[in-house]
């Protein structure tokens, strides 16, 4: 065997990673995530990871049906829209909505950056643009939510300028 391959690390797809490093990568962000946000020190684990772990899942998932890893990646939204949802029910502002996303990044780049030459070449390229996808799909579902709510609070407004209860 030539020397290159004996010293070569084996190749762990990103959906064998994810999968394996599920559990510590939850855990790793919940606690990076109560440290970093005010809005996350209060609520219990289940609630703070929220659907985190299917978003986590639908990564795996979508690697592994991805033709290309690194273009014209179709992540799944309903996990972002659902996160986005629990949020803005939960009080988060959107920065603290969006600082998790980055909070997740830097926390699968960590567990990852030991085992980085074990990744197939590209696979960091569509973590990334997965994650991105996810972000957009949050912000626009959490800006949905505010918005529909503008109506609701101007009329309360309104009320209390004119000295009229609701």
């Amino acid at each position: 065997m030539p020397p290159d391959q004996a010293s070569a690390k084996p190749r762990l797809p990103l959906d064998k990673f994810l999968r394996q490093e599920h559990e510590t990568i939850l855990r790793e962000w919940e606690s990076l995530d109560r440290q970093t946000l005010a809005s996350a020190r209060e609520p219990s684990s289940e609630e703070l990871r929220n659907n985190l772990p299917d978003i986590l899942s639908d990564l795996a998932d979508q690697y592994v049906r991805a033709l290309d890893k690194t273009r014209h990646i179709d992540f799944p939204q309903q996990g972002p829209r659902k996160h986005a949802q629990h949020r803005w029910e939960a009080g988060f502002s959107l920065e603290e909505v969006v600082r998790e996303y980055g909070l997740l990044r830097v926390t699968i780049l960590q567990i990852l950056s030991s085992r980085t030459g074990e990744l197939p070449e590209g696979e960091l390229v569509f973590l990334n643009e997965a994650l991105d996808m996810a972000i957009v799909e949050s912000v626009t579902t959490y800006v949905g939510k505010a918005n529909s709510q503008l109506p609701v609070s101007y009329t309360h407004l309104r009320a209390h300028e004119t000295g009229r209860n609701l």
